[in-house]
């Protein structure tokens, strides 16, 4: 499996890193830009993302990456500091596989749901 993950925390890059690393590929992004450039060049099995990007919203990214990555059954699951209702509905409205809140949910939450798919 190849997971890019949209994340400008490298706390979690390590802690994707640990977890992840036996179920394939795992390529990390920083930037709202790098992500869509790895979507299209390397096409992903599954995107991992937070939404706060330091370059862009990553509702705009939620918008494109299907089309981006061509796939329009691409799994996209948010794990994200942004916990408000309305947020997270916004975000279901777009076809995600999951949401995930850090401090409230962990890595290996998102680990297990990727076993699923």
């Amino acid at each position: 499996m190849r997971i890019l993950i949209i994340e400008p925390d490298e706390y979690y890059h390590l802690q994707f890193t640990q977890t992840l690393a036996e179920l394939g590929e795992i390529l990390f992004a920083r930037r709202l830009t790098h992500g869509k450039k790895l979507l299209a060049e390397k096409s992903p099995d599954v995107v991992v993302m937070e939404l706060l990007l330091p370059d862009g919203s990553g509702y705009e990214f939620l918008e494109e990456a299907r089309q981006i990555s061509g796939n329009k059954q691409l799994p996209i699951i948010i794990f994200s500091k942004v916990a408000h209702l309305e947020d997270i509905q916004e975000s279901l409205n777009y076809g995600i596989t999951g949401y995930f809140v850090k401090g409230q949910d962990s890595v290996n939450d998102v680990k297990k749901l990727l076993l699923t798919i």
